[in-house]
């Protein structure tokens, strides 16, 4: 349906110009879906085809990558919080450095 904006306050009965452009649309639709664009090489198969841009590619890999990432435990997190602010919580340094390497041995 096509929506002539110029015209919305100008009466009524601006319906009609409103459905006599979606037919006039329907039609021309109707009559480029049946005859080959002049344009297209002749070769190509009769489909769509759609390319990202540049940015929409980076978008689709970092919502791939998002959706890869683990969930959070949302009560360890509290847990570690209470025992950082208590006082309670001790860093074994020595598993921090094995972590570290293997971590940068991965690289």
């Amino acid at each position: 349906m096509v929506i002539d904006f110029n015209r919305l306050n100008t009466s009524s009965t601006g319906n009609s110009s409103v459905n006599k452009n979606a037919a006039t649309e329907a039609d021309a639709s109707k009559t480029a879906a049946k005859a080959p664009a002049a344009d297209a090489p002749a070769s190509k198969a009769a489909g769509d085809s759609v390319q990202l841009s540049q940015q929409a590619q980076t978008l689709k890999q970092a919502e791939s990558r998002i959706r890869d990432l683990p969930k959070v435990d949302s009560e360890r997190v509290e847990r570690l919080k209470a025992a950082i602010a208590d006082g309670s919580y001790s860093v074994d340094a020595k598993r921090v450095a094995q972590k570290l390497t293997a971590f940068e041995a991965q690289r």
